[in-house]
């Protein structure tokens, strides 16, 4: 049976039972299977159904699940719509504007994000790094790196601390701009803050030694490899290849990059979206 009839099926088995309890999941989850099908309509017409049932809800959820669909859908207008009845109807927390801001940066709309992060500034007192990632990634990717380094500067003057994924952000866009100096630059900073077993990108890494041993600077890849070593990301036999490497050129760039990529534990930063746990808002929630 194909998709779109078994949905449609479904649904209609649910409305012919009196005792069934209606709850927006339900047309949440026949829009992303319509939408999975090709249907962009059907899975509009659901999203609209859905969102009739969370106007009473306390549900958090609701509203930030919606948004992300309406935007996976391409459609902004509803985006920032449901954000301002979001807020008419909720208390929003930090989630919910990580939510519509990377919705909104989908679009790469700068403008609106810019907008609901200064909204999100005006009532924080805690300068969260990880919702200023996102517009940072978004910088860097558009290769709006100057932008980008602004944002840094005055989340550290507004006392944000830039972590991991900053840095990661700002390597890869330095690294597709040729910027290999500052490249380096970046990952030295993710490296000092980034925790234990904690693993680079496979082309950045490659573009630092590549970089070190163009610029013959020894004793700066000495440091950078130490870096490597101290968090647990290298191990000392790879450790000691990657100096003889820099100094002399023997060993293969390509190959000593497999070897790291051997070595790689699927929790570092192959996702690049920046992590965010659930705030203060679940002890208020219970959906």
């Amino acid at each position: 049976m194909p998709l779109e009839l078994g949905i449609a099926k479904t649904l209609a088995m649910m409305e012919s039972d009196p005792n069934f309890v209606w709850d927006w999941t339900v047309y949440s989850n026949a829009a992303s299977g319509y939408a999975k099908a090709g249907l962009l309509d059907k899975a509009l017409e659901m999203l609209k159904k859905s969102e009739e049932l969370i106007l009473d809800t306390k549900c958090y959820r609701a509203y930030e699940l919606l948004i992300t669909l309406y935007a996976k859908f391409g459609k902004k207008d509803d985006v920032i719509r449901l954000w301002e009845l979001y807020k008419k109807n909720q208390k929003i927390y930090n989630k919910g504007y990580v939510c519509v801001i990377s919705s909104l940066l989908k679009f790469d709309d700068f403008e609106s994000a810019k907008k609901i992060f200064d909204e999100w500034e005006s009532v924080n007192k805690y300068y969260d790094i990880r919702i200023v990632n996102f517009q940072i990634g978004a910088y860097s990717r558009k290769g709006l790196l100057q932008e980008a380094e602004t944002l840094i500067d005055v989340a550290k003057l507004k006392g944000g601390k830039p972590n991991k994924i900053t840095w990661l952000y700002m390597a890869l866009g330095y690294l597709e701009n040729n910027q290999t100096q500052k490249v380096v630059e970046a990952m030295k900073e993710a490296l000092v803050v980034c925790q234990i077993g904690w693993k680079p990108r496979k082309e950045i890494f490659a573009a630092c030694l590549k970089y070190f041993k163009d610029e013959g600077d020894i004793e700066g890849a000495a440091k950078f490899i130490k870096l490597l070593r101290n968090k647990d990301i290298i191990s000392v036999e790879l450790q000691d290849r990657l100096l003889n490497y820099v100094q002399n050129g023997k060993s293969n760039l390509d190959e000593l990059v497999k070897l790291y990529g051997d070595y790689l534990i699927e929790n570092g930063e192959s996702h690049l979206e920046p992590e965010y746990d659930i705030d203060e808002s679940k002890k208020e929630e219970t959906c």
